[in-house]
């Protein structure tokens, strides 16, 4: 059973720009981190979060992956299979939630973990200030630990 309980991670959000013009900077975010299979647990039991609806953090599916409809889950797997991706056991999100339904949300990782607790592969989400989005891969093989 997926944990109710989402975490929060501190960390710090990296832009570079190489070219003939170099630009960067780099601000503090508090990430959620969670299992896509609990978000509607986490909407239920978890007070201050809501899942498709308002709430001081909330996620909505509309936010992420591709325009069409439905659940980020259902989005990844049409994902995968686009690229030729395994399906995988289970998926942990980090990602900026709405905050006061506000959207802020540059950067978002769906960890692949597989039936052995291995990262089978990290899909990521960039969106830019225009919302254009981009999508990587990275390949796993590594220990999950610390995601749990």
């Amino acid at each position: 059973m997926p944990s109710r309980t989402p975490k929060i991670i501190l960390a710090e959000t990296v832009h570079k720009r190489f070219g003939s013009v170099p630009h960067e900077f780099r601000y503090p975010q508090c990430y959620l981190l969670f299992d896509i299979d609990a978000l509607s647990l986490m909407d239920r039991d978890v007070s201050l979060f809501g899942y498709n609806r308002p709430n001081f953090f909330s996620i909505s599916d509309s936010d992420y992956l591709d325009d069409g409809h439905g659940q980020i889950y259902l989005k990844l797997i049409r994902l995968r299979r686009k690229w030729g991706i395994p399906s995988t056991k289970r998926t942990m999100m980090l990602t900026l939630p709405r905050l006061f339904g506000k959207a802020f949300n540059p950067i978002s990782f769906y960890f692949d973990i597989g039936s052995r607790g291995k990262l089978d592969g990290v899909i990521v989400e960039v969106t830019n200030t225009y919302r254009d989005k981009f999508f990587y891969y990275i390949p796993g093989g590594t220990n999950t630990d610390y995601l749990d």
